[in-house]
């Protein structure tokens, strides 16, 4: 089956200018389960565990510092 690269975008859903601006950049491509949006404040193993459930093949985020930038550089979500 042919399917769009998914990607986990993951920012700050307490901040209204990321979600909206999420909202704005998803809008204009294939969003919707293709590419989920997850909260950065989650867990590290929260958040490996979302992007298996919805089978994303990487994850995003504009700022990945500390244990977040070490889970998007690991094989498998770069």
């Amino acid at each position: 089956m042919i399917r769009p690269w998914r990607v986990g975008l993951v920012i700050d859903v307490s901040s209204p200018i990321e979600v909206r601006g999420a909202i704005a950049n998803l809008s204009s491509v294939w969003g919707g389960v293709s590419m989920p949006i997850f909260d950065a404040s989650s867990p590290i193993p929260a958040l490996e565990t979302a992007g298996s459930v919805f089978d994303v093949d990487s994850l995003y985020a504009d700022h990945a510092e500390g244990p977040l930038g070490e889970l998007l550089a690991k094989h498998g979500w770069a």
